[in-house]
């Protein structure tokens, strides 16, 4: 099960987002649509290849989403985006699939296993859930083609989503403090600024 919370999901007292949103570590807080902040205390699980990072909530009894079944989506598929596009939290925009990419690319997260959607996204868009009409999550918004194309947009599929937290919830994984603060505006505009999306 998955919660939103700003532009990322939240597995109970867990957020759900793309590696590339916190790679540079350092202090980092959640800030849900309604202005409430939450504290991130330390990274659970992280697939840099898969673009995908759990993160340890200082939350309890957050609303959630229910996760989706990623394997059974098929072209044509209609969807939803929710998120903070260049930071203008709640914003809903819907597509559908387009396409399901299955090849190998060594450029693409997740070895080029992605969702391809027409919902359209901004830079501040990564980590947003991919809904279905259900509010099911489908999958992680991860890039952009950006750009002269438009609405080419990728998501990680939540089955990937699924095995991370899997590895999250096992004792004894690694994991390591954060300290990068990405509600201050030098924060932002790293994540906004970063070359993948």
């Amino acid at each position: 099960s998955a919660c939103l919370v700003g532009s990322e999901m939240c597995i109970r007292d867990r957020l759900a987002t793309n590696h590339h949103v916190i790679k540079k570590g350092g202090t980092i807080e959640a800030i849900t649509e309604q202005g409430a902040t939450f504290r991130v205390t330390r990274v659970l699980a992280e697939d840099p290849e898969a673009d995908l990072a759990i993160l340890q909530l200082d939350a309890r009894n957050l609303s959630f989403l229910q996760m989706g079944d990623s394997a059974a989506i098929a072209p044509g598929k209609r969807v939803a985006v929710y998120g903070s596009p260049v930071g203008l939290a709640g914003t809903l925009s819907e597509g559908i699939i387009s396409a399901i990419r299955r090849e190998p690319a060594e450029r693409l997260p997740n070895n080029g296993e992605l969702l391809q959607t027409t919902a359209p996204v901004s830079p501040g868009s990564s980590g947003s859930p991919l809904l279905d009409a259900d509010g099911n999550v489908l999958g992680i918004i991860t890039l952009s083609s950006g750009g002269r194309a438009q609405n080419i947009n990728f998501a990680v599929p939540v089955q990937a989503l699924r095995s991370l937290k899997v590895r999250a919830g096992t004792p004894g994984l690694s994991a390591r403090e954060t300290h990068t603060d990405l509600s201050t505006p030098e924060g932002k505009d790293d994540a906004i600024a970063d070359t993948r999306f």
